[in-house]
């Protein structure tokens, strides 16, 4: 069995070949290294999804810019419908999944993390697995984001990376107008109780392969597994082990798509010794088995 328990990082090549018609000028567009750096319009590549994608990972951050429509998608344990002037973010490493049939328009652009670092940008809070991936725009900063945008991918489509050295104060620049309308969560000022809450969803993104009791994860807060329960619970309408529970069956997801691992070892792989109890957690949450989840359109 191996013990390797990480799952899988998708590079864009491989995405664009598993879950999208075969198009060169789909190729073309991602251009040579997409893993690095790419830019297109949202509408030229949803037009070649062969249906819906399942739970992925990603091995560089993306981030998606809606003009007109919307879209729809599932980032880590959260479901997310984004529309005009809204940029949803997913960070590098992030489990998330999209469905097939949205009508937009908008850009998405996909860039490594140590791209950051050339541009001489801090990684924002926005751009980690704990963060808030939604950000909306105010009227006249949205039309900056577009502009830039537009710009971008007609550097990129012009020069492709030999354009690098344009792109990454673009990019750079892009990243700090999304840090002034990043929000860390929706709504009012974070509680007592959110921000606590907010602390066990990044424990849990950290650790959920190796750690499923709810006492663990209230002794790493410095606090009674009661008063996690109810903060928790007052925050998200759900307990501390129903989360527990989803984080556990997302990351085998991401396991069962990208890998052909047998079920038990990808139980094993998640912290579960007992594949039978596995089977039943996951048929719980998701109306089906580990196996039958398999068995989509596009999964080879």
């Amino acid at each position: 069995m191996t013990t390797d328990s990480s799952p899988p990082l998708y590079q864009p090549q491989s995405m664009l070949h598993k879950y999208f018609a075969p198009a060169p000028v789909l190729l073309q567009l991602a251009g040579a290294r997409p893993e690095q750096f790419f830019i297109v319009r949202v509408e030229d590549m949803y037009r070649h999804l062969r249906g819906p994608v399942p739970a992925v990972r990603a091995a560089a951050h993306t981030a998606l810019f809606i003009t007109t429509g919307e879209a729809r998608m599932a980032v880590g344990y959260d479901h997310y419908t984004v529309g005009p002037d809204e940029l949803l973010l997913v960070p590098a490493g992030q489990v998330h999944s999209f469905a097939e049939h949205d009508v937009n328009t908008g850009y998405l652009l996909h860039f490594h993390p140590e791209l950051l670092r050339r541009a001489g940008t801090a990684e924002p809070e926005f751009l980690t697995t704990w963060g808030y991936p939604r950000l909306g725009f105010a009227p006249e900063a949205a039309a900056f984001v577009r502009a830039l945008l537009q710009r971008m991918l007609g550097l990129y489509e012009q020069k492709a990376l030999a354009g690098l050295a344009v792109l990454l104060p673009h990019l750079a620049a892009l990243l700090a107008e999304a840090s002034h309308a990043y929000q860390p969560l929706p709504g009012p000022p974070p509680s007592a109780a959110a921000a606590l809450t907010q602390q066990f969803k990044t424990l849990l993104s950290q650790r959920i392969r190796h750690e499923h009791r709810v006492a663990a994860y209230a002794d790493l807060l410095h606090i009674t597994p009661n008063h996690l329960n109810k903060a928790v619970k007052a925050t998200t309408d759900k307990s501390p082990t129903r989360w527990i529970d989803e984080a556990l069956v997302l990351e085998a997801k991401g396991l069962l798509f990208q890998t052909t691992l047998p079920v038990a070892e990808v139980a094993a792989l998640v912290g579960v010794a007992d594949a039978s109890y596995f089977s039943r957690l996951f048929k719980k949450l998701e109306g089906q088995s580990p196996s039958a989840l398999r068995q989509v359109p596009g999964k080879e």
